[in-house]
């Protein structure tokens, strides 16, 4: 025999009304929702109160700081140099002193002295220079300074003769007996209107800074001058050519 479920169903029924009581209605099985577990009140999260950011704190700008004025500069007045070596003689209308072999004294009127000696082309250019001898009278040099021409006047021809004979070891070259001025090599004496005037030295020497130098010394026996020429920028004909036509010394007229 086979089980049915609404036979079942309906024999519990049958027995049911047999028995006299009425069917107890069928209790109702709690839906979920009876049994549901309440619902929640969610709960509202608090609305944060915004903190206030600040408001950005602008640096404060600073003022500007005003450039100091500067202060001008004086422009500055270049000092001339004055000349290492010479000092202008003031000749004035001074009439110089007759010529003499023997000079007189010192200062201002072996000064006249010795100026009456020089070329008056020269002459205005004149100025008193440093001691040079220790027997000297005085000493001066003339000319433009890119080719000055130095006088010492003695007192005695031997005090001459000594500081040129002093100086002759300045050469680079020694003299030889048939030297030239172009070459560097003279020391002789030499002679005007065919009579001996004096000595004259042609040599060239090493200066500083390795520049060479030609130099022309002479002596005049008559007037007891010491003449004196030294430059790197001239030829030799042209210090020849002053030497011979322009440098003197003269005896006055």
């Amino acid at each position: 025999m086979s089980f049915r479920p609404g036979a079942a169903l309906l024999s519990s029924v049958i027995l049911i009304a047999s028995c006299g009581g009425a069917a107890a209605p069928p209790t109702a099985a709690p839906t979920s929702a009876a049994t549901a577990s309440p619902t929640a009140v969610p709960t509202v999260a608090p609305t944060p109160t915004p903190t206030p950011v600040p408001a950005p704190t602008s640096a404060p700008t600073p003022s500007p700081t005003p450039a100091p004025t500067p202060k001008a500069t004086p422009a500055l007045t270049p000092t001339p140099t004055p000349s290492p070596r010479r000092t202008i003689i003031n000749i004035g209308n001074t009439p110089p002193p007759a010529a003499s072999a023997t000079p007189v004294s010192t200062g201002s009127a072996a000064e006249a002295l010795l100026i009456s000696y020089i070329p008056e082309a020269l002459r205005e250019s004149c100025g008193r220079d440093r001691q040079i001898y220790s027997t000297e009278l005085t000493t001066i040099t003339c000319g433009p300074d890119e080719f000055p021409v130095t006088y010492t006047l003695f007192g005695a021809a031997r005090d001459m003769q000594a500081a040129y004979n002093q100086d002759l070891p300045r050469a680079r070259i020694r003299p030889v007996a048939n030297g030239t001025c172009e070459e560097a090599n003279f020391e002789a004496t030499y002679k005007v209107d065919g009579n001996v005037a004096g000595r004259l030295a042609c040599r060239d020497r090493v200066g500083k800074g390795g520049f060479t130098y030609k130099e022309m010394e002479w002596t005049n026996d008559q007037l007891l001058v010491l003449g004196f020429i030294s430059n790197r920028i001239k030829t030799w004909d042209e210090m020849i050519d002053f030497w011979s036509n322009e440098a003197g010394p003269y005896v006055p007229d």
